[in-house]
């Protein structure tokens, strides 16, 4: 009760290690799903890449339709469609190579890898499965 009032003044990453702790506990659902309200409404787009898929791994008991998680699931989407559609762009004015190379760059500065992207949909298949926005992105 008295952590859920306070969860404003939890930094992003005191809310992904208390998501981590409480996911599996059904005693502390009440609380996980403030945590993930809380972080879907408010810290997705301060989120790196990395954090957000450990915040979308503890959230994963809370279920595929629950609104925290279809909030994350929406934001992974639109930042895919964005990246694909510049990506598209600049394969049709420059190349392939380049593509490769910015693409390259971006995992540097913390966009999910490929190996991360693959770890993303084999969690989330068995949990989401008609989120379509996500699956289509």
């Amino acid at each position: 009760e008295v952590l859920r009032m306070k969860l404003s003044e939890f930094s992003s990453v005191q809310l992904i290690k208390v998501v981590l702790a409480i996911g599996q506990v059904s005693a502390c659902r009440p609380l996980l799903e403030s945590v993930a309200m809380e972080a879907a409404c408010n810290r997705l787009s301060d989120l790196p890449s990395a954090q957000l898929l450990l915040l979308t791994q503890g959230l994963l008991p809370l279920g595929g339709e629950h609104a925290a998680l279809v909030r994350m699931l929406d934001h992974f989407a639109s930042g895919f469609d964005h990246v694909s559609r510049a990506e598209n762009l600049l394969t049709e004015s420059m190349g392939t190579e380049l593509v490769r190379q910015r693409r390259g760059e971006l995992e540097g500065k913390g966009q999910l890898t490929a190996d991360q992207l693959a770890k993303l949909a084999q969690m989330l298949a068995p949990v989401a499965p008609s989120h379509q926005f996500f699956w289509k992105a």
